[in-house]
């Protein structure tokens, strides 16, 4: 009987346990384009936890702007996405190329037109280039 107890209690905690893909070293490359988390969690909605400084509004092409990502309030944080998209929703693929902070971040996928974090440490902000294509494309948007 007690062996019975035992076993059904297993079967009842292993119904309860559900999966998640966390990613400690950075999002997958293909989250680039969709910007749709593949951690178990659906997307966030309300106001935004964090702050996005960027050392320019406007570009030319070729140029650089310093882009700084910050917990409001001093708010931590461990993982991040972010991509450079057409303001005008024409097109949903990323432009222009990140340069990540030396040891702290990763460039995804490949063609550097994303950044994500590197490892799940515990960040209060984190700051990085965006270089914008060499040709003009129109105006623009972080997408976080």
């Amino acid at each position: 009987m007690h062996m019975h107890v035992v076993y059904v209690l297993t079967l009842l905690v292993a119904y309860q346990v559900e999966l998640v893909a966390g990613f400690s070293s950075g999002a997958p490359a293909s989250t680039c384009s969709t910007l749709i988390p593949r951690h178990g969690n659906s997307t966030a909605t309300g106001s935004a936890p964090y702050n996005l400084s960027l050392s320019a509004y406007t570009y030319k092409p070729g140029d650089t702007v310093q882009v700084t990502l910050s917990g409001l309030g001093g708010a931590q944080f461990k993982g991040f996405l972010i991509v450079a998209k057409l303001a005008n929703g024409q097109s949903t693929d990323p432009f222009g190329n990140f340069t990540a902070a030396a040891g702290s971040l990763v460039v995804c996928p490949q063609s550097g037109n994303g950044i994500t974090h590197s490892s799940n440490s515990v960040k209060t902000s984190v700051s990085f280039t965006w270089t914008a294509p060499s040709a003009s494309v129109g105006d623009w948007c972080f997408t976080i």
